[in-house]
């Protein structure tokens, strides 16, 4: 078989033996192997095709992930990536709910349901890290930033692509069932430096205590309905919104044209709370509303002079934000 790809390998306790879980791209369909010595492998199941079949499956992973509020309970999730195919068109990160039995995963949803884990263009390729210490107890990932719409194009130099900061995972009961919930892990905050912290303003007020900000790296929790214009100058900025859906619009937002595909308007699935944390990094922004529950993840390659922050929306519009610029991660 050609294309045979990407296994993960995790140890299965309750079977005491190795799992390995490997895509058959085309055939969109999942693998499900087994091992007592990491040499002799013996075919357990498959799982697919399901979801999102418009292009390869890729870089699969399964794990148990915890439902919150109910202590002790967990359901497993299955991700597989997709290029194409994926929601904003390119490459995306879908996921499946339900049960493994050390032998087969059966999914909790009907086989034509799909769930994305990111509702923006670029989260990619995610892998989950095994083996964190149990009184730990968290599921930690981390995904590739880019498209393969544009990756090969993206305009930086001498290196090209980067990975996402790690997110931690967890599972939320809905009305329509069991859904992921991915947030920043606890470790970043301790990159915050002294925030600016904004109380019940108007957006015009917000705008006049905002006039003399600038960065390129920093953190936002913004609580109330307004566009926030990030990495701006008098030409360039990408402009993040709760109107209705959460939403990033990157056409104006620097470098645009060295792709076709690339300056677009992305959106989510409607916003049911206007509460926000938006990180920026230079030429990430990561966005997470609904507590959570509804991520997106975009790149931008603003100029050096985009380093403004605004907010725009009726001038009445009361808001409540907090800005903490970060600092580096590297010694």
């Amino acid at each position: 078989m050609k294309d045979f790809r990407d296994p993960k390998v995790f140890w299965y306790a309750p079977g005491k033996y190795w799992v390995m879980v490997v895509a058959l791209p085309n055939d969109h369909k999942i693998r499900f192997y087994k091992s007592p010595n990491l040499k002799a492998w013996d075919l357990l199941s498959e799982f697919g095709p399901a979801g999102a079949t418009g292009g390869q499956w890729e870089c699969p992973d399964l794990f148990p992930l915890p439902v919150e509020g109910k202590a002790g309970e967990k359901k497993w999730m299955l991700s597989v990536n997709i290029n194409p195919g994926g929601l904003q068109g390119g490459s995306a990160d879908q996921y499946f709910v339900g049960e493994f039995d050390g032998t087969h995963f059966t999914n909790a949803n009907a086989p034509n349901v799909t769930l994305w884990a990111d509702y923006g263009a670029d989260f990619y390729a995610s892998t989950s890290f095994s083996d964190i210490p149990a009184k730990d107890g968290r599921r930690i990932w981390i995904g590739w930033l880019s498209n393969w719409i544009y990756a090969n194009d993206e305009p930086t130099s001498p290196w090209r692509g980067l990975q996402s900061f790690p997110r931690v995972l967890s599972l939320r009961d809905t009305p329509d069932g069991l859904r992921l919930v991915q947030k920043p892990v606890a470790e970043i905050e301790k990159l915050r430096q002294r925030p600016l912290e904004l109380r019940n303003v108007t957006i015009e007020e917000a705008n006049r205590k905002l006039a003399d900000f600038h960065g390129q790296s920093y953190e936002i929790e913004l609580n109330g309905t307004a566009d926030v214009q990030v990495l701006k100058d008098p030409d360039h900025e990408t402009v993040v919104s709760t109107n209705g859906t959460i939403h990033i619009d990157r056409t104006d937002s620097g470098n645009v044209a060295f792709h076709k595909g690339f300056a677009a308007v992305h959106r989510s699935v409607p916003a049911r709370d206007a509460r926000l944390r938006i990180f920026v990094d230079r030429s990430v922004i990561d966005v997470f509303g609904n507590n959570g529950a509804t991520v997106m993840t975009e790149r931008v390659f603003p100029p050096e002079s985009a380093t403004g922050l605004q907010l725009s929306g009726p001038p009445s519009n009361r808001i409540s934000l907090t800005i903490w610029k970060m600092a580096s991660a590297w010694k």
